[in-house]
């Protein structure tokens, strides 16, 4: 049994819902270069309503899922320009997980769950709760942990299987279609003001992806002090726009300085300037 990888270069994590094989959620990037998700085979399940599910017989194919997840060959279209890419990966499953993913499979399917209502005592209402026995109960808990742990391991060294390459197209991809978000929701607002509405979501989170400013893309910026005069300024600000004082010191160190030496550091205009002599009658002799 092979794996597929999908990769997610963007700052927002990606939810796919396949009716037939479940639900999947591509991770973000946050702290690192891409989020990953391992796309594995599963059955395919049909929902006949009122709690009713058919297993089909064939499997799902983990290239299919994965294609289904980027949007290749659907209606939805690629999903690729979010940020979504499918690897040329398709990493084979060790024999040890691929064992204990079947061990816990055959054990559910002989052990299905037991339950029943009771009436809570306090509530008055019916509350469902486990009848298994404990034995089933930590066999069914031992059995998952291991498939975890196993699958941990396995997609740590998936990571190392995506290429720089691909990561760099994702970036292309992502990258382009922000910038033509930004173009649409400068468009959309600098036309009739009714209809700056419909710039949504998807233009501001392009906007701040790029770093830009936008009126219409509020982003809140944490302020300190002006070390001169007190003002509330952006911390990477060069000149202090209400004081005119340089920050080229950095706010923190100015801030430690004594008042006179940051004076001098801050105001060096103030101290270049020759001095005045004052000339008249009796003056300058």
């Amino acid at each position: 049994m092979s794996v597929s990888l999908v990769i997610n270069v963007s700052n927002e994590s990606y939810l796919h819902h396949n009716g037939l094989s479940g639900l999947y959620r591509v991770p973000a990037a946050q702290d690192k270069q891409f989020g990953l998700l391992v796309v594995y085979d599963g059955s395919e399940i049909q929902d006949l309503g009122e709690g009713r599910f058919v297993a089909r017989p064939e499997w799902a194919h983990s290239n299919d899922i994965a294609k289904s997840i980027v949007g290749i060959g659907t209606d939805a279209g690629p999903r690729m320009k979010w940020g979504l890419l499918l690897c040329s990966a398709h990493p084979d499953v060790p024999r040890d997980l691929e064992k204990a993913i079947e061990e816990e499979r055959n054990y559910l399917n002989r052990h299905p769950a037991r339950t029943a209502y009771e009436k809570d005592e306090v509530t008055g209402a019916a509350v469902l709760v486990s009848r298994e026995p404990d034995s089933m109960r930590d066999k069914k808990i031992e059995l998952s942990a291991t498939v975890a742990i196993l699958r941990e391991a396995f997609e740590d060294d998936c990571r190392g299987l995506v290429t720089a390459a691909e990561v760099a197209q994702a970036k292309a991809n992502l990258q382009a279609e922000d910038q033509r978000l930004l173009a649409e929701g400068d468009q959309i607002w600098a036309g009739p003001e009714a209809g700056r509405v419909n710039v949504n979501e998807r233009h501001k989170g392009a906007c701040i992806r790029l770093g830009q400013e936008r009126v219409w893309c509020y982003i809140a910026v944490q302020l300190v002090d002006c070390p001169g005069c007190g003002a509330k300024i952006k911390e990477n600000v060069l000149k202090c726009p209400a004081c005119s004082g340089w920050l080229d010191e950095g706010v923190t160190v100015l801030a430690k300085m004594p008042p006179k030496e940051r004076r001098v550091k801050m105001y060096p205009d103030q101290f270049d300037r020759d001095p005045v002599v004052a000339t008249g009658p009796g003056k300058g002799k």
